[in-house]
């Protein structure tokens, strides 16, 4: 459990690098603010569904259905189902599954005292 809690806060950690990254052919500011939550959003959800899961397909498919969930609330709220909120979606998802998956699954992090350490391993 302590190594799914691990996991999770070393996602949250990296996901902020795609929460705070504008998007490369956005227009205006809001649209840019738009693409890159939902980029960090989903990176987020993919990478804890992962580590929840231990599973890419069914990672990927429960991102993404929270993704769609989010896109059908929005048309029957504001008339608003956006194509390409999803496409943002299906990238955070995808990075965040498989960074989790084959990245930050060695990743391990322990703490004593008032210190803390953030390890890495590897085997080739």
């Amino acid at each position: 459990m302590m190594k799914k809690i691990s996991s999770l806060i070393t996602t949250v950690l990296y996901s902020s690098i795609f929460a705070i990254a504008p998007a490369a052919n956005a227009n205006n500011w809001y649209s840019q603010r738009d693409d890159s939550q939902h980029t960090g959003a989903s990176f987020i959800i993919g990478a804890g569904s992962q580590i929840y899961f231990d599973n890419l397909l069914l990672s990927n498919a429960t991102c993404m259905t929270v993704g769609l969930a989010k896109e059908v609330r929005d048309e029957i709220a504001y008339n608003g189902f956006s194509e390409s909120d999803l496409g943002y979606d299906l990238v955070g998802c995808v990075t965040g599954t498989v960074l989790s998956r084959f990245v930050m699954h060695g990743l391990s992090f322990s703490a004593s005292g008032n210190a803390f350490s953030l390890n890495y391993s590897a085997r080739f």
